[in-house]
């Protein structure tokens, strides 16, 4: 006599002649299920902590872009470049809606937004307060034209009034933080209270 699984039945060879029964060993079904489950439960704990690794792998990434920072990116930390980005952003906003035929007034426009903050942190990281200063005054000649810029807008009757008065609070804002740096710098200029070289540890 063999036994021998078949759709969850067994079978009972007999003298050439089969018979099918339909009663399921308990003790062996018992031991198949048993080692189903030892076989499952740690692979879904491998799944688990696999996902956990993964979430705190992302979150350790994100913190170790955010720490990257040196001599050189030291003027991300300037409130003035700070703002002058904001415009930037918030003057993309404002004049992306012109009609087509304005698009090249709008591009220079933006490109005179831009040239601020761009003009700051490469003044920045350059050594000599020099070409610091130089690339400030580019810097402050880029917010006389901006200002120009949306000025003319509004006489022109493409932007709002609130739009205009929201442009002009925060340009203001970068134009003044822009003249107090360059008193500021300029007075170590003169009192040569400035290192031109990178400081090393």
């Amino acid at each position: 006599m063999m036994e021998y699984w078949n759709n969850g039945k067994t079978k009972e060879r007999k003298n050439g002649t089969t018979r099918q029964s339909s009663n399921i060993p308990s003790l062996q079904y018992s031991v198949f299920i048993l080692s189903f489950h030892r076989s499952i439960i740690p692979i879904f704990q491998c799944s688990v902590l696999l996902c956990y690794w993964l979430v705190n792998s992302c979150d350790l990434w994100d913190k170790q872009s955010m720490e990257r920072k040196n001599i050189n990116r030291g003027f991300k930390r300037l409130r003035v470049w700070q703002d002058a980005v904001s415009l930037y952003v918030f003057a993309c906003e404002i004049f992306s809606s012109f009609p087509f035929e304005l698009k090249k007034v709008v591009a220079n426009a933006i490109d005179a937004a831009h040239s601020i903050s761009r003009n700051i942190s490469e003044g920045y990281c350059r050594r000599s307060i020099k070409e610091y200063l130089n690339h400030l005054n580019i810097a402050l000649g880029s917010c006389g034209e901006f200002h120009s810029c949306y000025e003319s807008f509004k006489q022109a009757g493409q932007i709002t009034e609130v739009d205009l008065e929201k442009l002009d609070q925060l340009h203001y804002k970068v134009e003044n933080e822009l003249l107090r740096l360059i008193k500021s710098l300029q007075k170590k200029q003169t009192s040569g209270d400035w290192e031109d070289r990178i400081k090393t540890e």
